[in-house]
């Protein structure tokens, strides 16, 4: 929760910030008002995440989150001190990654009539306007608007399916 006339929403000019040497998110909630949600990342190679079966995601946790709550609130003291640095809320979140890291906008090799974006890591939120874009000139066969080699299947070794 802020402290009296800390800036809480996009309107009072609190921004989204992305800290990439701390791999921490950082937005206003639109959920719980005078609160802003804060969110480690795992985007520079660190491993605070952990591979999960999404029926059970919580397994085998509580020493894991309560690193990641002590990480935050020293964050939260170190960086945003108008804001209180205990959580109001903690929630947790499944989000598949890439090996690269980096998203797949592509059509399917064996159905071009397909197309998809996977694989998001945990940032596609803030790329979703120009994913929507790009996503949608590929479906209507459209030249893409910026180039989306970098984020083709191709890029990753082809498996074998069991489909």
């Amino acid at each position: 929760r802020k402290s009296p006339g800390a800036p809480i929403s996009v309107r009072d000019d609190f921004p989204c910030v992305f800290d990439d040497d701390n791999e921490v998110g950082c937005f206003p909630a639109l959920e719980l008002s005078e609160t802003i949600k804060i969110s480690l990342s795992q985007q520079g190679g660190t491993d605070r995440g952990h591979t999960a079966h999404p029926d059970r995601r919580d397994a085998h946790m509580a020493a894991q989150l309560a690193a990641d709550q002590a990480f935050l609130r020293e964050y939260v003291r170190n960086h945003l001190p108008d804001y209180d640095s205990e959580p109001c809320a903690v929630e947790r979140c499944m989000y598949t990654n890439t090996p690269d890291g980096n998203f797949i906008l592509d059509r399917h090799p064996g159905h071009p009539n397909i197309v998809f974006g996977t694989g998001f890591s945990g940032h596609g939120f803030m790329a979703a306007p120009v994913v929507g874009r790009l996503l949608c000139q590929l479906v209507l066969g459209l030249p893409t608007s910026h180039d989306v080699t970098p984020f083709s299947l191709s890029r990753f070794p082809r498996k074998k399916s069991s489909l």
